[in-house]
């Protein structure tokens, strides 16, 4: 349960709410994401929740049932946000298929890290020159 508390904290250091994040957590929790995985499933969650205006239980929601499932799941999520490239779906979809599932889910959650990372540095950056 300590835990858990840091890591909802560690949420609050990138904007999620208190209450945002318990429910993050809870989401997480009954999908069967690895808790190592939490902070950053939720940094990318808040980081989408800006761009897109979703609330960030619903982006999470939908970023852990993605990345907790299948590449068909991840494929889902790409068609919505447009995030792999052709070449990098087809490296997936080749590491699921050969029984490496996991790196497969990793692979497809660090892209989209990056991409959204990206985004808010350009955001931020823009923000800035205004």
């Amino acid at each position: 349960a300590e835990e858990l508390v840091k890591i909802t904290d560690k949420m609050g250091e990138f904007g999620v709410a208190t209450d945002k994040a318990r429910g993050l957590v809870k989401q997480f929790i009954k999908d069967g994401v690895q808790q190592q995985d939490f902070a950053p499933l939720a940094q990318m969650a808040e980081r989408l929740s800006a761009i897109s205006g979703d609330d960030v239980t619903e982006v999470g929601k939908k970023l852990s049932a993605a990345f907790t499932g299948s590449v068909e799941s991840v494929r889902d999520l790409d068609k919505e946000l447009n995030f792999l490239t052709e070449t990098q779906y087809a490296q997936i979809e080749a590491m699921a298929k050969a029984g490496n599932t996991t790196g497969a889910m990793t692979l497809a959650q660090d892209i989209l890290a990056g991409k959204l990372a990206l985004t808010a540095e350009k955001t931020n950056s823009w923000s800035e020159a205004a």
